[in-house]
């Protein structure tokens, strides 16, 4: 039997009807401005995305943060790479661009630690921070001949250090949960925002390494290059 309309234009027209329907919607009297300015004023910073998604929807979060290292482990499963963190082959031998490599990921290991710090308090924060402390690795993992930063941080390290960091957010978003929190501190100081900076370091070590683990799991199967 035929369909006598074509439900792509009835989900269409929905859409429509639902925007202009929320574009009509009167703010209360203060504004959406001031509200914006409670949440962030609630938190202790003057970042309000980071207050909404560290406090106000931590508990979004923190399943984000579970859904992302189950999906790092099920990726790497079905790799087979029992070695999350060694790549065997270098890519790149040409000392020029070793040299202009090592350049690029300490940039990015510094922009890493800037978002990750101070994330509470302008753009960033962990998962930004995570994307770029992961390619900072990756790229040292690349220029390197044998492979220094794998050997340096050894077999066991990176998979305690991921996994702690997980127990870790797990924690505190349960201290949170029960109203466990430090002082905000002085407001848009560095060490303000009760346990949101620490989230924010935490998710971002917890990214940098499955983000890390993940991309060499493809470059060992030659599935980037």
């Amino acid at each position: 039997m035929r369909i006598p309309f074509d439900i792509r234009k009835a989900y269409f027209a929905a859409a429509i009807v639902v925007a202009v329907f929320l574009a009509i919607i009167p703010d209360t009297e203060l504004g959406r401005e001031y509200n914006a300015f409670l949440i962030a004023a609630k938190a202790g910073i003057p970042n309000t995305v980071t207050a909404i998604y560290l406090e106000n929807r931590l508990y979004d979060t923190m399943f984000e943060v579970m859904v992302f290292s189950i999906s790092i482990t099920g990726a790497l499963y079905f790799l087979k790479k029992e070695n999350k963190f060694q790549l065997h082959d270098s890519l790149f031998t040409d000392p020029a661009t070793i040299i202009i490599f090592r350049g690029c990921a300490m940039l990015s290991f510094l922009s890493a630690c800037a978002l990750a710090a101070v994330g509470h308090l302008s753009p960033g924060g962990g998962f930004a921070a995570g994307v770029a402390f992961g390619t900072s690795m990756v790229i040292q993992s690349l220029i390197s001949d044998r492979n220094h930063l794998s050997n340096y941080l050894s077999m066991e390290r990176p998979e305690k250090l991921e996994k702690s960091s997980w127990i870790f957010i797990l924690a505190i978003s349960l201290l949170t949960f029960s109203e466990i929190i430090p002082p905000d501190g002085v407001w848009g100081n560095l060490l303000s925002g009760g346990w949101i900076p620490m989230l924010n370091i935490l998710i971002a070590i917890k990214v940098g390494l499955g983000t890390w683990a993940l991309s060499l799991g493809f470059l060992d199967h030659k599935w980037i290059f």
